[in-house]
């Protein structure tokens, strides 16, 4: 399905049915009318995607591809591949708020073109989260923020972990973050925003 309409305010809504493949090429804004599920892949080519104040919860089973805008609010998103295979994140220049990875055993979600923002709540439940070589912010520094990790995460040479202000990291039991660089020239870093405060880290 592609969504081309011109300037303006437009809305989404698809009853209980799901789209498989999502594409947006549009002047306008698209504003969702509720909770959403794309079986395989979104791509906002242009134009601007919007979960609007309801907060309306999208869920997506393949790549999500950002050229475009999409306003988080304080909206969920849930990637939910459970194939084995690896799928991308390329979230352009827009952050999600609460984003949550629930992939299977052998599926890795990899970071690509753009680093990845998440302003709330990252939950990696299952599956692998690769970033890549790209820096993941998690936290904004606003309140308290949660990374939280059932899963895998990989923080891989040259990539960089930076955590918001009161950000707490929990890598529940049976968890992974593995952060290994290639050599001394290709590290792996886990640090803060740059802005001061505070980040803790349990492992269970």
């Amino acid at each position: 399905v592609v969504f081309k309409a011109g300037s303006g305010i437009n809305f989404i809504d698809n009853g209980t049915n799901d789209f498989y493949n999502v594409v947006f090429d549009s002047t306008g804004t698209y504003q969702l009318g509720r909770n959403l599920t794309i079986q395989n892949d979104l791509t906002i080519k242009s134009g601007i995607l919007d979960v609007t104040a309801s907060n309306y919860t999208l869920t997506v089973g393949g790549n999500w591809i950002n050229r475009g805008t999409f306003l988080a609010n304080s909206g969920r998103v849930v990637l939910n591949n459970t194939s084995a295979s690896t799928k991308i994140i390329n979230s352009g220049s827009s952050a999600f708020y609460e984003l949550r990875i629930e992939g299977g055993s052998n599926t890795v979600y990899q970071i690509d073109s753009t680093n990845l923002n998440v302003d709330y709540r990252l939950s990696i439940v299952s599956g692998k989260l690769d970033l890549n070589s790209y820096t993941l912010n998690c936290g904004d520094g606003n309140g308290s923020d949660y990374l939280e990790v059932s899963g895998i995460l990989e923080v891989d040479g040259n990539a960089h972990l930076k955590l918001g202000n009161n950000t707490a990291v929990n890598v529940q039991a049976g968890g992974r973050m593995r952060v290994v660089g290639a050599d001394t020239l290709s590290i792996a870093t886990v640090t803060n925003q740059g802005s001061g405060g505070t980040y803790s880290l349990t492992v269970n």
